[in-house]
């Protein structure tokens, strides 16, 4: 059985793997290296082609280092194939250890005093626009209380400098106004109890995310190196051109595919709340020990005091606020939910 688990769930990681960073980083290895050998080979083919008189076209380069690559020697052929996969290889293992940096850098928490003063112009930015949604909305638009609701985290609530980062903050600032939890310290306590079917859609939808982030800072990078690489080697300066475009076009596709998935991803953290903080408050009700399964709950007879399942919405709120006390500065649960309250 520990082994079966084991497998499924390296199985999994290793399938997140290759979606998520190694795949991104074959595409950009692979394109970096076949604009970097289409411009050095054509280089050296342009000067032998003007000697005699012969003109040379786009693909010329990348043809000719193909259509010699059988005449090398083995042992030359082995280190480029080794290198090459050394160089994806690290590169894999880049994103996968830093698609937490990458997330954040997306949504806007960008360091330095550059960082800092670009990061409060562009949030202040994004202010008026929600400002301006939420006149829309008092106007009766539906469409703007969507964009509102979706995009943007409720009044009271700052706001981030990029358009990801506040879909995110909306879905991490949607359990506090309703149930008055804080969703980055109750979510790591949460997420072990969501039921398998929900977590592996999760699962999904942020391994999209993550992907979407790695083919955009990737095409970031490329956008800068191929067209260096190609000036480096004395390529055309028009195809150097080409290339930072299409690294341009590549990133912002990307960043709008994060975009699309991270909305998702956002209703899915505001459905998980919504659906099973329950059960959080079941386990611990129990000091900890997990819910029962259903049918072993059917069998087990409990009182009516034991299982008294409405919870009026300011008694909950008080409960999540007393946990979030406790786990996060050791403030006893009775303490605050006993305290007397000072009356006017």
């Amino acid at each position: 059985m520990i082994a079966d688990v084991f497998r499924d769930a390296l199985a999994g990681t290793s399938r997140r793997l290759l979606f998520t960073s190694a795949l991104p980083a074959l595409v950009f290895s692979a394109a970096l290296l076949g604009i970097t050998l289409e411009t050095a080979t054509d280089a050296g083919a342009s000067s032998a082609a003007d000697a005699g008189g012969l003109r040379t076209g786009l693909g010329t380069g990348l043809g000719t280092a193909i259509a010699t690559w059988s005449d090398r020697p083995a042992s030359v052929r082995t280190v480029h194939v080794a290198g090459f996969v050394l160089a994806v290889t690290l590169l894999t293992a880049l994103l996968a250890a830093h698609r937490v940096t990458l997330l954040r850098w997306a949504e806007g928490y960008w360091p330095g005093r550059l960082g800092r003063r670009l990061g409060a112009r562009r949030a202040s930015r994004h202010e008026r626009a929600r400002a301006e949604l939420r006149g829309d909305v008092r106007a009766g638009s539906p469409d703007a209380y969507e964009t509102l609701y979706l995009h943007y985290p409720l009044p009271g609530a700052p706001v981030l400098p990029t358009r990801l980062g506040n879909v995110l903050r909306g879905a991490e600032d949607y359990p506090r106004t309703r149930y008055g939890i804080d969703a980055v310290l109750v979510w790591p306590r949460l997420f072990p109890l969501l039921p398998a079917p929900f977590t592996a859609t999760f699962a999904s939808s942020r391994a999209r995310l993550d992907a979407a982030l790695a083919v955009a800072a990737l095409s970031l990078v490329f956008t800068v190196a191929a067209p260096v690489c190609t000036v480096a080697v004395g390529g055309a300066l028009w195809l150097a051109a080409v290339s930072l475009v299409v690294g341009a076009l590549s990133a912002l596709t990307g960043y709008r595919a994060a975009l699309t998935t991270a909305v998702v991803h956002g209703q899915q953290i505001r459905v998980a709340f919504d659906l099973y903080r329950g059960l959080l408050l079941d386990t611990a009700r129990r000091g900890g020990r997990p819910p029962l399964p259903e049918a072993e709950s059917v069998n087990n007879q409990r009182s009516p005091d034991e299982s008294s399942d409405a919870i009026g919405s300011a008694a909950e709120r008080e409960i999540w606020e007393g946990l979030c006390g406790f786990w996060y500065r050791n403030i006893p649960v009775e303490a605050r939910v006993t305290a007397p309250r000072s009356g006017g």
